[in-house]
């Protein structure tokens, strides 16, 4: 499948925007794919990209975000 195959790059665009201090790019594009990673039994990384949502949320003070983050990994 397609995520699988592209799972190491989507976190590695994530990982080097992070490094960037692009956080509001982490927060945008990991929110965005949680849904479809919830549904399609990709819990690891969801959880993997979850975390770097909450750590970008986290830089830039967005509490409600870094929370759901959070939330959603329980």
């Amino acid at each position: 499948m397609f995520i699988e195959e592209h799972s190491d790059s989507i976190c590695y665009i994530l990982e080097e925007a992070t490094n960037r201090k692009r956080y509001q790019e982490v927060i945008s594009i990991g929110t965005h794919l949680s849904l479809p990673l919830w549904y399609t039994g990709k819990y690891t990384l969801r959880i993997r990209i979850g975390h770097m949502v909450e750590f970008a949320s986290a830089q830039v003070g967005d509490k409600k975000t870094q929370a759901l983050a959070l939330i959603e990994d329980i």
